[in-house]
């Protein structure tokens, strides 16, 4: 514990906050509400801030399998997800089965093919996302150190223009002067640069985590300060744009890979990167503790989510009324860390048995 670096902790937190607060909004249906005047641009704005937490799991992967190289038993690290995942696809299903007409309980045989397709539960895609990065994380490592320090920038140029760029450039109709005055009316966009390799976003983020971890951010402490905010509120401002006179409109300038997205992740964690290191051994003890629980409480934030958001949308109300009840998310986030910590507990109880019946078994 004394070795390990607080700040990630907290970022992991953070971005537990950002999946919560997402889901809120997708939750509570306000997808669908008009985005128009100041409500819509604070939807955009919180919209903004919540699509921060994909990518702040990814950088956190960087920056902490950058120094990891290829070695025999390096995939059994795996297991720990995969062991923590199914846990939270019996508890899921067990849930589904006593409280929830939402989703459908599963058969055993069911629950194996959900299992394995990540179905087991409602947001175990990323699980499959995190496993093709953890499998070709040593490799990249090994591209990425043996490269030169203009290759190395190089690679991360060559990755932005792959998947950011194109949600930058790739957007507009430029010879259409009434698209530019509402832009949510047609959706067919003129292609400027190759965005054939967009779907590798999350390799970026494991790149910019690397770099991170070698160089630190590229913005100072105070530029990083002032930065933040202007890039949330330029993110929501875009969004606002393309969107207002209708429902949100969904395309790849706010996708997870998006170059607004890509601002805001990065800044967010280069100015947790600024803070100053955490002396108490107290404190570092909770806040680990609690951060070893945000994976399990990702997996299981839908339980909290259906019973409170369920509630809000159950009761009738206009779309605009939704909003009030944004505080919510804060019950939604303690009561996800409580199960994920749970989850932990059983996690470890059941590494404690292996280990002991294996000692056992060894003595016989």
């Amino acid at each position: 514990m004394a070795d390990r670096d607080s700040r990630i902790d907290i970022i992991r937190l953070i971005a537990l906050g950002c999946l919560v607060e997402l889901h809120y909004l997708y939750r509570c249906d306000l997808y669908n509400f008009p985005i128009d005047g100041l409500k819509g641009f604070v939807f955009c704005i919180l919209r903004a801030i919540g699509t921060c937490c994909i990518p702040l799991f990814l950088l956190i992967s960087g920056y902490l399998l950058a120094g990891r190289q290829y070695k025999k038993g390096y995939y059994l690290k795996l297991s720990k997800i995969i062991v923590i995942y199914l846990i939270s696809s019996v508890i899921s299903n067990i849930y589904k089965s006593l409280f929830v007409t939402v989703y459908e309980p599963d058969s055993f045989i069911d629950f194996i093919f959900n299992f394995l397709s990540f179905h087991g539960c409602p947001y175990a895609w990323y699980i499959e996302l995190y496993i093709g990065v953890f499998l070709l994380s040593p490799f990249i490592n090994l591209v990425y150190h043996h490269l030169e320090e203009s290759g190395k920038k190089t690679l991360l140029y060559i990755m932005l223009l792959s998947t950011a760029a194109p949600s930058l450039l790739n957007i507009y109709r430029v010879l259409d002067a009434p698209w530019w005055l509402q832009p949510n009316t047609n959706s067919v966009y003129d292609q400027f640069i190759p965005q054939y390799w967009i779907g590798l976003w999350p390799f970026t983020y494991y790149l910019l985590g690397v770099r991170l971890k070698e160089k630190g951010s590229v913005f100072s402490k105070r530029i990083t300060v002032v930065f933040l905010p202007v890039a949330i509120v330029i993110y929501g401002l875009f969004n606002y744009w393309r969107s207002v006179g209708g429902v949100y409109l969904w395309g790849t300038w706010q996708d997870w890979g998006a170059w607004t997205n890509v601002a805001t992740s990065y800044l967010f964690f280069s100015l947790v990167l600024y803070m100053k290191p955490i002396h108490s051994d107290f404190l570092k003890r909770v806040i680990g503790r609690l951060s070893d629980s945000v994976f399990a409480a990702y997996l299981l934030s839908w339980i909290p989510e259906v019973a409170i958001y369920g509630a809000i949308l159950n009761n009738p109300m206009r779309y605009d009324h939704r909003m009030r009840y944004y505080p919510a998310i804060i019950a939604v986030y303690v009561l996800s860390l409580l199960i994920g910590m749970v989850v932990m507990y059983i996690y470890k109880y059941l590494v404690k048995g292996v280990a002991r019946f294996g000692l056992l078994k060894g003595r016989n």
